[in-house]
């Protein structure tokens, strides 16, 4: 088998694995940015999963993911986040 052919085959399992799913979109659900100086990083974070997600054909209605990022953001950046969202 070669190379290329182990990454198509790797890529289309990948893509396909129930578990990475739900541990996915478990992770967008669950995060939470305790520390107020980190918050750009946990979006970043939380955009990287849906991101990866979405390549995986896996879909996360925008009012859930807003949800998510309201919910898991410290206290007081809630007017913005609401704000923003």
């Amino acid at each position: 088998m070669t190379h290329d052919s182990w990454d198509a085959l790797k890529q289309d399992y990948d893509a396909k694995d129930p578990l990475t799913e739900a541990s996915l979109e478990k992770q967008v659900f669950s995060l939470t940015c305790t520390n107020p100086a980190k918050v750009g990083k946990h979006l970043n974070n939380l955009i990287t999963i849906m991101d990866e997600l979405a390549k995986r054909g896996v879909s996360i209605p925008d009012s859930q993911f807003k949800l998510a990022i309201i919910s898991s953001t410290p206290n007081m950046y809630q007017a913005t986040v609401k704000a923003l969202c």
